[in-house]
């Protein structure tokens, strides 16, 4: 091959990486800007509202068995109602009750303030965009609508507790909203993959949070019908209902 023919090549080959890299980055920004509108942080304008999110959670272990969760909530600022097949989870600023029907089994805890300020803070908002910020990209496809970006985690970047090695992000950019999300985990953690995919996500007007110990309880402070069965524990502080 002659010379010149070669730094064409050799040209056309680079040109199409950095191509390529900018796609990606565009990806990766796209959802970097997502993360930065996030309607749940405390700077996003949306307290006070009251939203229903549907997903389903598929979680895979290490011997690939697959434990899959329909899971409906209901969140306005520190209230959650939580709903799915392993597990109810009703909570305020105060208090957690949850609810095992397998199990038949039932506890009240105390919300934890630690878990709150962090919930609830820029940090933990700032340390999932860096998460992500942090990846590096190695593929991004379009289909359709949507755009899935497959990255790896940078560990030099992260702390060593992120035990997350590969994910796979898919949203639609017309809609603005993350459709799935897959996690591929390292060796040494407990499951192999954890997927969830977005079913519905709306903001919601009448719903009302009751407090915890009532989904539980009647007014007598008796185990409701259903729960007569169930073996309940009390792990706050002052254990009193």
């Amino acid at each position: 091959m002659k010379p010149e023919y070669l730094k064409i090549s050799f040209t056309c080959v680079l040109m199409a990486l950095i191509v390529n890299m900018n796609a990606q980055k565009e990806c990766l920004d796209e959802v970097l800007a997502l993360l930065k509108k996030d309607i749940t942080k405390p700077d996003s304008g949306f307290q006070g509202k009251t939203f229903y999110t549907n997903y389903v959670v598929k979680v895979t272990d290490w011997d690939n068995e697959i434990v899959t969760s329909n899971v409906k909530t209901y969140s306005k600022d520190g209230y959650m109602d939580m709903q799915s097949e392993q597990a109810n989870v009703y909570q305020d600023d105060k208090e957690v009750m949850v609810i095992l029907p397998t199990q038949q089994l039932a506890f009240l805890n105390e919300t934890s303030k630690q878990l709150n300020s962090v919930k609830f803070s820029g940090a933990f908002y700032e340390m999932r965009y860096d998460f992500f910020n942090t990846s590096i990209v190695e593929r991004c496809d379009i289909i359709g609508d949507t755009k899935v970006i497959h990255a790896r985690v940078d560990h030099t970047k992260n702390d060593e507790s992120v035990k997350i090695d590969y994910f796979k992000c898919t949203y639609n950019f017309k809609t603005q909203k993350v459709v799935s999300l897959t996690f591929d985990y390292l060796p040494e953690y407990k499951i192999k993959q954890y997927t969830i995919n977005y079913i519905d996500y709306k903001e919601v007007n009448g719903y009302k949070f009751l407090t915890p110990k009532s989904h539980y309880f009647n007014t007598n402070g008796k185990p409701l019908d259903k729960y007569k069965n169930y073996t309940f524990q009390d792990n706050r502080k002052n254990g009193k209902q």
